[in-house]
């Protein structure tokens, strides 16, 4: 009998939350996980399912989907960290080339949406025949936004990085939130759109001795390409696994995400009655007035009526 209890009592030591849930999951979620006894934190996010909704909501090419999906997946990691129910973080990256504006909002919720101004850039390859976003992206600038409740936003430049979209990112994490860490991001595709869109985050705590970060490196460089784990049908658990190779890891929590837009009938009257006088004057002469969200393509209808009773506040 004694020996049945602690064997039970080191299952709940180092399994966390493996106890109560299952963290192979489907479908689009966040594992966040400690190994190295402490000295090392990390996430995995799968959001498969939602760029697989978002390319066809926005109707977007390959290189606009690999862009987003990268912009999704760190954004997704970061929102982890926001402890504020109202917080929220935004992604801006605007660029010179054809990709134009891409936009990508996470909440605390775990919840997403984005947005592009250009979803048909060309498809570039560079000289290994794979698909070269740099060329869509020419000059780029990259801001991050955090927003805390009620007060203003505060904004991160990050000067560009000329390896790409995935380094200004792991730039950003290393210089903006002074983070020592590694991220890996992969949205992979084929000649019938998304096949997986997984983001890693492994990330040096402050009690990390240069031994486990000497380790972690070596685990790094040697292992295999992301697309060879969903080829052999791992798990993004289980590449954590992989990745760390530490049997005593322990898993924090495993938090579904999935796509919501915050757009509503008063955010678009609110919009309307911020056009100057004149503006709304000219559209109060239309019968009616329909607006799209840039998000989810929500449509929002004014009548006549509507519009003419926003005039009437302003005045």
């Amino acid at each position: 009998m004694k020996e049945s209890v602690k064997m039970t009592e080191e299952k709940n030591t180092f399994n966390d939350i493996r106890d109560q849930q299952d963290i192979h999951q489907k479908g689009d979620h966040a594992i966040f996980a400690e190994a190295c006894k402490g000295q090392l934190r990390l996430i995995a996010v799968d959001l498969t399912a939602s760029m697989k909704s978002l390319r066809d909501l926005h109707d977007l090419s390959p290189a606009a989907c690999v862009a987003m999906g990268e912009l999704a997946l760190t954004g997704m990691i970061l929102a982890g960290d926001l402890k504020d129910k109202d917080a929220w973080l935004s992604l801006i990256l605007q660029t010179d080339g054809d990709l134009g504006k891409v936009v990508v909002e996470c909440r605390q919720n775990m919840t997403l949406r984005a947005k592009t101004s250009s979803p048909h850039p060309k498809v570039h390859l560079n000289a290994a025949k794979q698909l070269d976003i740099n060329a869509n992206i020419g000059t780029g600038r990259l801001a991050v936004l955090r927003s805390f409740g009620a007060n203003e936003p505060f904004v991160s430049r990050i000067p560009w990085q000329q390896q790409g979209l995935t380094q200004t990112l792991a730039y950003y994490l290393a210089k903006s939130e002074q983070r020592r860490s590694c991220l890996i991001l992969q949205v992979g595709m084929d000649k019938n759109g998304i096949t997986f869109a997984w983001g890693f985050l492994l990330e040096a705590l402050p009690a990390a001795t240069e031994q486990t970060l000497n380790y972690l490196e070596q685990r790094i460089n040697n292992m295999p390409t992301v697309s060879w784990f969903y080829e052999n049908k791992f798990d993004p658990a289980q590449v954590l696994d992989m990745l760390v190779m530490d049997p005593a890891i322990k898993y924090l929590a495993c938090l579904p995400i999935s796509l919501s837009c915050s757009c509503s009938v008063a955010k678009m009257k609110a919009a309307l009655a911020a056009l100057n006088k004149r503006d709304l004057q000219d559209l109060a002469k239309k019968e009616h007035l329909t607006l799209a969200c840039e998000y989810c393509h929500r449509q929002y209808t004014f009548t006549a009526a509507d519009l003419q009773e926003l005039l009437q506040a302003t005045e």
